[in-house]
């Protein structure tokens, strides 16, 4: 008898730290909002928030579920994460959003903001939303990767009715928002391993109202193109102006200006590139590999 007991302790304890790393160790992606009952033609906002378990992150990847009785639009609006090489977007045809986000000098937080995501409810129903495949890194050189326990969001929507009052939590937050995007800097790279080695510029703001939603570049006399971080120069040997204006959701904008240097660039510029912008790939090549 004595034997059991002792054999029972020590698989029960076995058992018990088989399953502390996941839970203890593992940081963890949730979704709130405002409302668990809406009417149809609502809109709320819900939250995508990240807590680290007192892990410095600076990446974080994944996919989100999304339901078909319902209209979607994201936006990164107070997030932590700086860097979108891939922005959270819905895919109609597919009923999901992909996403990746970055921050260089990393995240520790209980509760850090990732994305939020406006939803128009348009059918009666219990309405699902649900992160899947979340894997956050670490900020320690190596990109090791963390478990994310992820937790859904079910919101039930009833019929509306003449006594009912409408919520519309995205259009309030953007007629609201009349502050443009945060100030923010151009850097000037160059590098052999990217864009063919042209030279390119990087830059990367954040809005705190209703989130960026596009960059316009505009070099020298050339016709302005939308970009999202980065955009690789048409005219290397000149010294052109070039402008970089910052567009939030509620339409405000914050432009800033970067004279052309010729041609040399020091080292530093590349890591500074490589840093701000394209850690994350280097994260999406290890995890594919």
């Amino acid at each position: 008898m004595k034997y059991l007991l002792q054999t029972y302790i020590c698989v029960l304890g076995i058992f018990t730290l088989w399953l502390i790393p996941s839970y203890v160790f593992g940081a963890q992606l949730y979704l709130t909002a405002s409302h668990d009952v809406v009417s149809v033609g609502d809109t709320l906002l819900i939250h995508a928030q990240l807590d680290t378990e007192n892990e410095l992150l600076n990446a974080i990847e994944g996919t989100v579920l999304l339901d078909s009785k319902a209209e979607y639009e994201f936006n990164t609006a107070g997030s932590v994460f700086t860097i979108w090489p891939t922005a959270p977007t819905a895919s109609l045809e597919t009923q999901k959003v992909s996403f990746v986000g970055g921050v260089p000098e990393g995240v520790n937080s209980s509760k850090a903001s990732v994305f939020n995501i406006a939803v128009k409810f348009t059918k009666e129903g219990i309405i699902s939303i649900a992160p899947e495949k979340i894997t956050a890194y670490k900020n320690d050189g190596k990109g090791t990767a963390v478990p994310v326990v992820i937790k859904s969001i079910s919101v039930r929507v009833v019929p509306k009715t003449q006594d009912t009052k409408s919520i519309d939590e995205w259009t309030n937050t953007k007629s609201t928002d009349t502050e443009p995007p945060l100030s923010f800097s151009i850097t000037l790279g160059k590098d052999s391993a990217v864009y063919d080695g042209k030279q390119f510029i990087a830059f990367s703001t954040a809005d705190k109202g209703s989130g960026v939603d596009y960059y316009e570049v505009t070099e020298g006399d050339f016709p302005p193109v939308q970009s999202y971080g980065v955009y690789v120069l048409k005219n290397e040997l000149g010294n052109e102006l070039i402008t970089v204006s910052a567009y939030d959701k509620a339409g405000n904008v914050r432009t800033e200006t970067f004279t052309q240097s010729p041609v040399s660039h020091s080292v530093r510029n590349s890591i500074i590139i490589f840093v701000a912008c394209m850690i994350i790939f280097v994260v999406l090549y290890r995890r594919r590999t």
